[in-house]
Formats: structure tokens, C-alpha cells, sequence
């Protein structure tokens, strides 16, 4: 009993801080930033010291957007346990334009691409309690045990994670080659997969094209996301630096997707959707000016 309590505090400590530093932090990134010069996209926020340039309240994530001469890095933090499940049974698309009022010319990314059983499969591992059990008693009561085993579970569902984060979807870069072609709606596996019903290109995560994603869970539990994007697929004319984006955190059951579970509260008279912050997308917009080579 001890034990669990000690978990239990360290947990209350550990959001208190964490609330406590997104106070400090504006809702959009204002700074242009080099990347560091160790940068790898592995999943893991070392390079970053694990601090980071905005709080988006919208999306209840920690971010920062980076770049070198030949890249443009993003890097998303979450903590907020309803938000990492959002992340990983819908995915982020990061959207990317040289001109916010040619949409036609727009850089689209998707990632993380599991399906929904999977995903639920690697919350579980890494001791999430899933939406749909919230109000479970006997999860209410097995989750200081849950959290007792974090270090251990989390491992695994890290391993899990590097097996089945295979592929990343992308529009709008001509240049890139599907690497995945015929696929539709219908198609086996990629039918599971976040919004299924979109003209994406799919090609793998280990691309010739230098575009390259990952997500693992940190240790006490949180989610890091992190994208690198050549910037010469964005196409910013000469001497224009800035380039507007989109992060948007997709709902989990978009286009119809199969196993989402959409579950309603009763009675009927007064019936209302639950877990409809993890059925809808959630998004904001900003602007980044590339950081110059000093």
C-alpha cells in the first residue's frame, strides 16, 4: 500500500510540474530555432533537454519547430493521458506551406499509421488506462499496480511500437513516388489505418527521401513525436523564409474507420456521444521563419 501511494504522489508531483511549465510557455512558438547539431529522430527528446518552445492549449501539447540548412524538425511532447491516446490511435498531420493562400500547393504528413486494435494493444503495455474503461472499478483499482509496472511495460510497449511504425503517409510533394500504389479504402491492413479515405502517397518510414518520423513513450509515461522534412519539398521562393503550418490532432474514428469504438451515454432522451474529444480532430495554425546558420 506503501508503494502504490508513493507512486500515486510521485504521479501528482510530476502533473503539477508539468502544468505548472506549460504556464510559462506562449500557446504558439514566437523564436526561430536551430536544430542541435546531434539531432536524431529516434523517438526521444535528449537533444532538446526536454524543454520546448510552446504550450498549445487547443491540443494540450508541448512543441518545438526547428531547422537546419536542409531541414525543418518538429518535435511534440504530450503528457496528458486522453491526448497520448488521441496521438497514437489517430495520428498527427503536420501541414506545410510556402503561401497559406495557394492550398493547392501544400505539404501533408501523417504519422504515426497504426490501427486501432494496435494501438489500443500499445496504450495498454504502456499503462494507460484505454477511454472506454475510465469509469471502470476494476480499473480504478488495478491502476497504482499499473502504474507499479510502468518502467517494464513501457519497454515492451516501446519494442512494439518499433516493430509496427512502418509506414508514413504524405501529400503534395510530386517528386516522391508512392511506394504503396493501388491502395484504397478497401485494401487489407491499410484500410485500418488514420484516415484511410484521403489521397495520401505511402512510402515507409526508412525513405530515400530524408523524411523521417518516430514516436516512442519517455519513461515516466509521456509520448514524443518527432519529423524531419527537407525544406526544398516545401518550395518557398527566393528570398522568402517564412512557412506557414498546421498541426492538427486527427480524431480516431475519421472516414469511417473500422473498430473505432463510438460509445453514447443513456437514456436515450438525454443521449450524447462519449469520448468526443477523442472522435473529433483538434488543430492550430501558426508561422516559422527559418533560423539562419550564425
Amino acid at each position: 500500500m506503501k508503494s502504490c501511494f508513493k507512486v500515486l504522489l510521485s504521479v501528482l508531483i510530476s502533473a503539477w510540474a508539468t502544468n505548472t511549465h506549460a504556464q510559462k510557455l506562449p500557446n504558439k512558438q514566437e523564436v526561430s530555432l536551430r536544430a542541435p547539431a546531434d539531432i536524431k529522430i529516434d523517438g526521444q527528446a535528449t537533444e532538446w533537454n526536454n524543454q520546448y518552445q510552446a504550450y498549445n492549449k487547443n491540443t494540450e501539447i508541448f512543441y518545438t519547430i526547428a531547422n537546419d540548412d536542409n531541414n525543418l524538425y518538429l518535435v511534440i511532447h504530450a503528457t496528458n493521458t486522453r491526448i497520448i491516446e488521441k496521438i497514437i490511435e489517430g495520428g498527427v498531420s503536420f501541414t506545410l506551406m510556402a503561401d497559406k493562400k495557394n492550398t493547392n500547393n501544400n505539404i501533408m504528413l501523417l504519422f504515426p499509421l497504426l490501427s486501432m486494435n494496435k494501438a489500443r494493444s500499445i496504450l495498454v503495455e504502456a499503462g494507460k488506462v484505454l477511454s472506454e474503461n475510465m469509469t471502470s472499478p476494476a480499473m480504478q483499482r488495478t491502476q497504482p499496480e499499473l502504474l507499479e509496472k510502468k518502467a517494464t511495460s513501457i519497454e515492451k510497449a516501446n519494442k512494439d511500437l518499433l516493430e509496427s511504425l512502418k509506414e508514413i503517409k504524405l501529400n503534395g510533394v510530386s517528386v516522391i513516388t508512392d511506394t504503396v500504389p493501388h491502395v484504397n479504402s478497401e485494401t487489407p491492413y491499410y484500410r485500418f489505418l488514420p484516415m484511410r479515405d484521403h489521397a495520401y502517397k505511402i512510402i515507409g518510414i526508412n525513405n530515400t527521401y530524408n523524411i523521417r518520423p518516430m514516436l516512442l513513450f519517455d519513461a515516466d509515461g509521456s509520448c514524443t513525436y518527432e519529423l524531419s522534412c527537407p525544406i526544398k519539398f516545401i518550395g518557398l521562393p527566393e528570398n522568402n523564409s517564412t512557412i506557414h503550418y498546421n498541426i492538427t490532432i486527427n480524431g480516431r474514428g475519421a472516414d469511417r474507420r473500422p473498430n473505432d469504438i463510438i460509445s453514447f451515454a443513456f437514456p436515450p432522451a438525454a443521449r450524447t456521444m462519449l469520448n468526443q474529444d477523442l472522435e473529433e480532430a483538434t488543430d492550430f495554425s501558426g508561422e516559422y521563419t527559418l533560423a539562419k546558420n550564425k
